[in-house]
């Protein structure tokens, strides 16, 4: 299972309950770098050490109208974390940061924790009679913990995922829908900047990546 909780502020307290997605697979783990050192002493490598540590990885999970996919939505383009129904209009923030989160990861027989993760890239793709799948790649500060399973509660436990079902595509503000469109992919990526992240003294992400030009396609 996967949760995801808000921060108030990079690597702070939470800001909200914890949201429970039903996702298909992750690949969230922990990472490391290792910096090696060779000189003209000794054969090939001689010495080496554990430099910057971080979280990396990506969440996959059919599109459902539910809390999780709201925060996929609030991750990718900050702003106030809210939700409406009906027609929904994507509105670049300038004046707002990017959140990051507090994520729980349930594996096997332990729960892993990673603080401090930000999404950089999200994808929605859907092709004709098939489930709308979303795609999230997420960086962040090294696993923070290793605990006991809980048991989450998924918020999109009662409705079902997002299917090609009564919609349509026009093109230049047509008012005739397309016939030939079959499959969409919309990809947002932030380019968050994290070789800039670190700080003397830490091995891990100390603020948040900064976004550089984002990118839709």
């Amino acid at each position: 299972y996967g949760t995801a909780s808000a921060m108030t502020a990079y690597n702070s307290a939470n800001s909200a309950a914890y949201i429970g997605g039903e996702i298909d697979d992750e690949s969230i783990s922990h990472q490391f770098e290792t910096m090696y050192r060779s000189d003209m002493s000794h054969f090939g490598v001689s010495k080496s050490q554990q430099g910057k540590e971080y979280s990396e990885g990506s969440l996959n999970f059919a599109m459902q109208p539910d809390m999780f996919m709201a925060s996929h939505f609030y991750a990718i383009y900050g702003g106030e974390p809210a939700v409406s129904t009906g027609e929904h209009n994507f509105t670049e923030v300038t004046d707002k940061d990017l959140p990051s989160f507090k994520m729980e990861i349930g594996r096997d027989e332990k729960e892993h924790t990673y603080s401090g993760m930000m999404c950089n890239r999200l994808s929605i793709s859907a092709n004709l009679n098939e489930y709308v799948m979303v795609s999230s790649d997420w960086v962040g500060k090294s696993e923070s913990a290793v605990s006991t399973l809980a048991s989450p509660k998924f918020c999109g436990a009662g409705v079902d995922a997002m299917h090609f079902r009564q919609c349509s595509v026009k093109f230049n503000n047509d008012s005739n829908a397309s016939t030939l469109v079959k499959s969409i992919n919309v990809d947002w990526t932030n380019n968050l900047d994290t070789d800039n992240a670190c700080s003397l003294g830490s091995t891990t992400y100390s603020r948040a990546p900064v976004p550089q030009r984002r990118e839709i396609t």
